[in-house]
């Protein structure tokens, strides 16, 4: 074969790949969608969710408010996150919940602590195939957060 046929058939065959794959990439879900795919869950879970007016569901659980952060534009990002669950006052309590937060993420997989000014912040971060795979990882989210919330608190209730 001629090496500028070759060259062609390959660009070809390289062009038809690309297309193939473009092609199968799936195309973000709207806002509205997935917050319908963790509303219907949590309902079902027996939790009473809620979209708030930052268009993130929230839900209660023993007495604290949980987040699922919606990205549309990133749709295979799942974020479930625990805001402001330790009041932080003063200098003195920073530097400790800085310690505290370390510990915690030091012994808690994938669910990480973070320190503000104010207040300290848990957060459970992964990728997912399909946003609704996240039902299957949803009590161990839930599990390792709280887990790294106790952490935390425990580190803060030392002495």
């Amino acid at each position: 074969m001629h090496r500028n046929a070759r060259l062609f058939l390959i660009g070809l065959l390289l062009t038809g790949c690309a297309t193939s794959v473009r092609a199968q990439s799936p195309v973000p879900a709207s806002r509205e969608e997935l917050q319908k795919v963790y509303l219907d869950f949590l309902k079902q879970e027996g939790y009473v969710p809620d979209v708030n007016s930052d268009g993130n569901v929230e839900f209660k659980l023993e007495g604290g408010k949980y987040l699922i952060i919606l990205d549309p534009k990133d749709r295979s990002f799942f974020q479930l996150v625990f805001p402001s669950f330790w009041k932080i006052e003063g200098d003195e309590q920073r530097q400790r919940a800085l310690a505290a937060a370390n510990q915690a993420n030091m012994g808690t997989k994938i669910a990480k602590v973070f320190v503000g000014k104010n207040t300290a912040i848990a957060s459970f971060e992964g990728f997912l195939k399909e946003p609704s795979d996240f039902a299957a990882i949803f009590k161990r989210a839930i599990a390792g957060l709280r887990l790294a919330v106790k952490t935390f608190a425990d580190e803060m209730n030392k002495k």
